[in-house]
């Protein structure tokens, strides 16, 4: 049947999300991968920026109506480029998103210490008689 999927090879992969990801140290070469990955991914941004600034000419329809396909399939292009992008650096995000996720612990620890001592009562202090 067409459509289906088959279950009886274990070799393949069904998604990339099933893969995991081994912990190492980050080189400079990731930092270089990931700025020219940015790049790339700029770049096609700057596609559809640019094409809003199009002028329709003689067949304004004919022209939207090519403007607005090209612009889906940059779009698409653009989806399947972040996803490697995440795919290629996942090891610098991973290492980001922890070191946000220590920082926002910390910052609700303290506030937690903060409010803490401001719900202490204070002593009554005995004056002498």
């Amino acid at each position: 049947m067409y459509g289906t999927t088959n279950k009886m090879r274990k070799d393949r992969f069904i998604s990339d999300e099933d893969t995991e990801i081994d912990k190492r140290d980050i080189v400079i070469s990731d930092f270089i991968n990931l700025l020219n990955d940015i790049e790339s991914i700029s770049k096609q941004c700057h596609l559809l920026n640019g094409g809003t600034r199009l002028t329709f000419g003689n067949n304004p329809l004919k022209c939207f109506n090519l403007v607005i396909l090209k612009h889906i399939e940059v779009i698409e292009e653009l989806y399947e480029n972040i996803k490697a992008f995440k795919k290629n650096n996942s090891i610098i995000l991973s290492e980001l998103k922890d070191e946000e996720e220590r920082k926002e612990r910390e910052r609700r620890l303290d506030a937690a210490e903060k409010k803490k001592e401001e719900s202490k009562p204070e002593r009554r202090k005995t004056r002498e008689l």
